[in-house]
């Protein structure tokens, strides 16, 4: 479970910065924690059917705010976390990009995706079956 890091720079004040990032998490998934006053900000959203653990800090420092988004999930290589600090990224830099009730935006993936995982991995699983007690007889 690899932490997927990555730091951007905003010309924007801190709060306003606050302010986008939390909207963010919220338009990709469930805000879990928020303090203010530390610049840090908790929550999660989904990568297909996995949870993605996101932690958000902001630093002031010479008239700009510094964004570090990590973010961490269940897969060895990192593929959903990866994906949902680029969401929140995308959401912080355009938050017209991504639609709140758009599935895309709240899973990662679509739902015909989803639905095409989940059966060929039915398939994958029922093809193993057959063969291996096809072959025992």
């Amino acid at each position: 479970m690899p932490t997927i890091k990555e730091v951007i720079d905003l010309d924007k004040p801190l709060a306003t910065a606050y302010a986008d990032a939390h909207q963010a998490l919220q338009t990709i998934g469930a805000v879990r924690e928020a303090d203010p006053q530390a610049g840090k900000l908790s929550g999660t959203t989904r990568y297909g059917l996995q949870k993605i653990r996101l932690e958000i800090a902001l630093a002031q420092s010479d008239g700009r705010v510094q964004v570090t988004v990590a973010g961490s999930g269940d897969d060895a290589a990192g593929v959903g976390a990866r994906d949902g600090v680029a969401r929140l990224l995308a959401v912080m830099r355009d938050p017209a990009s991504m639609s709140p009730d758009s599935a895309t935006t709240r899973r990662g993936v679509t739902t015909t995706q989803l639905v095409w995982t989940v059966a060929l991995f039915v398939l994958l699983i029922v093809g193993i079956l057959v063969v291996w007690f096809g072959l025992g007889r």
